[in-house]
């Protein structure tokens, strides 16, 4: 009688979820608005807490309203909390700014967006699967698995201070995003290196009118203590801006400025080993006659953690009209509409978008929205976007039409869907029939292996070798298996 014993099979599965929240913010201005220029929105990751079935995710929304007043261009900023739970548990998150805009109403302006918060999460599950047991033989196969160290997280800071080359009177608008260029595992650590892309928009000259596009990357290189990760490990990291401090001093007589800048990140990561594991392909009995039910399991396989830098230059259908010229650009994006995997590649699909303040050949202003799809491929086995970032574009004008010149930045992790094939379960529907004769010969057929005419004859390969030594497997089925039984 057969008595099966079972153990663990754990793999690792990749989840996703997603889900939308509104966001609004009353903007603390009225009749001085002469025009609405831009409205933008940088949303700052406040932490998140895992529970039993979800992760709760929270953040600040920040608003930056920049208008003409009659004493030239101005800003306001505003913001407001959200929180939203992810069907997930220790979810890694992202957020997504979406329909950015300003209404007015009543005595004022109330700035309004969508934000898409997307979550993804390994999730390690159990699989019951065959070990061995009481007059059972196994034939193991050997399969890879990862095993994941676990995320730890911790606060940074990182610190600048740089000249630009003219007298900046007032910073309109600023944006922050951090990009990941290298992961690598240590002893006990895990070690990120990449940068944090500060764009400025600043005015200067008399006339308050005149709109500066500035941009600094703040290189870091940041350790995070992670218990268990040894350097011959994969890495994970996910790097978030926080919160930005921004402090600008201007000499005018000198006609320059010194911005000091003060960046939080958060950072959070893992390692990532590989484990080989015994699993039992097939198995019967010498004793009783067995039905093996087999099932498959999934896993992911985590390959790596990289970025992709590209260059996008084209017209968009913006125009402009003869005598005009750009006099400033607010709000520039990136969006992703889609991420299409086939044959080892990712093809991703969105644009680039930018608010363009153009100034009339009447010498008064209006704002266009210039936007520049593109569409590029990213090699790799299961992609997964970690962000994408426009760190530089420049705005001019072609032909009558507004051109973009961006460089995008892309992070991604890439993972391998694995399929195992396992023995759920063995199951005894009675005793064996064996020959009760001395000897029997056993004819095999061509390609059969040693464990094959083991199965069939219910006698273990062992026996089987010990009484055939001069059988090559596989074999050709022109030889004769020898089976002795004691009387």
């Amino acid at each position: 009688m057969i008595k099966p014993e079972y153990g663990a099979l754990k793999c690792v599965a990749k989840k996703h979820s997603e889900v939308k929240v509104n966001a609004e913010s009353v903007l603390p201005v009225g009749a001085e608005v002469k025009k609405p220029i831009s409205v933008s929105a940088q949303v700052f990751p406040l932490g998140q807490e895992n529970k039993e079935a979800s992760t709760t995710v929270k953040g600040k929304v920040v608003f930056c309203f920049v208008y003409l007043a009659e004493e030239g261009y101005k800003k306001v900023e505003s913001a407001t909390d959200i929180m939203a739970d992810l069907a997930l548990v220790s979810a890694e998150a992202r957020f997504t700014v979406e329909d950015v805009r300003a209404v007015a109403g009543g005595d004022g302006y109330t700035a309004r967006c969508a934000v898409r918060i997307s979550g993804d999460s390994l999730i390690t599950e159990d699989k019951n699967a065959l070990a061995g047991g009481e007059n059972v033989l196994v034939k193991e196969i050997t399969e890879t698995f990862d095993v994941h160290t676990g995320i730890t997280r911790d606060t940074f800071t990182v610190t600048d201070e740089f000249e630009l080359d003219r007298a900046a009177l007032d910073v309109l608008s600023y944006g922050a995003a951090s990009s990941v260029t290298k992961t690598e595992a240590g002893v006990g650590k895990i070690t990120a290196e990449g940068e944090v892309v500060i764009r400025l928009k600043t005015i200067g000259g008399d006339t308050r009118s005149e709109i500066t596009s500035e941009r600094r990357t703040v290189p870091f290189r940041l350790d995070l203590e992670n218990s268990g990760t040894l350097p011959d490990m994969r890495a994970s990291a996910k790097i978030d801006v926080t919160k930005v401090n921004l402090k600008v001093f201007t000499d005018e007589d000198k006609n320059k400025s010194t911005v000091n800048v003060e960046i939080s990140l958060d950072f959070s990561g893992e390692g990532v080993a590989e484990e080989k594991i015994a699993i039992a392909e097939d198995a019967y009995s010498g004793t009783d006659e067995t039905t093996v039910k087999k099932s498959e399991l999934k896993t992911e396989i985590f390959v790596g953690q990289y970025e992709k830098e590209e260059r996008i230059s084209g017209d968009t259908g913006a125009e402009i009209e003869s005598g005009s010229k750009i006099v400033g650009f607010f709000g520039e994006k990136a969006t992703v509409y889609s991420c299409k995997q086939s044959d080892g590649e990712a093809v991703l699909s969105g644009a680039v978008s930018a608010d363009v303040v153009i100034r009339n050949s009447d010498n008064g202003l209006s704002v266009t929205t210039a936007e520049l799809p593109f569409s590029f491929g990213i090699a790799g086995d299961g992609i997964n976007i970690s962000y994408i970032i426009v760190s530089d574009l420049n705005v001019n004008v072609k032909d009558g039409k507004i051109r973009l010149d961006a460089t995008l930045k892309t992070g991604y992790k890439s993972f391998i869907d694995k399929k195992i094939s396992y023995i759920e379960d063995v199951v005894s529907s009675g005793d064996r029939i064996t020959s009760d004769s001395a000897i029997s010969v056993f004819i095999p057929k061509c390609g059969d292996g040693l464990w094959e005419i083991s199965k069939e004859l219910g006698v273990s390969g062992e026996e089987i070798t010990k009484n055939n030594p001069e059988l090559v497997f596989p074999l050709t089925g022109t030889e004769r298996v020898l089976i002795y039984r004691m009387k």
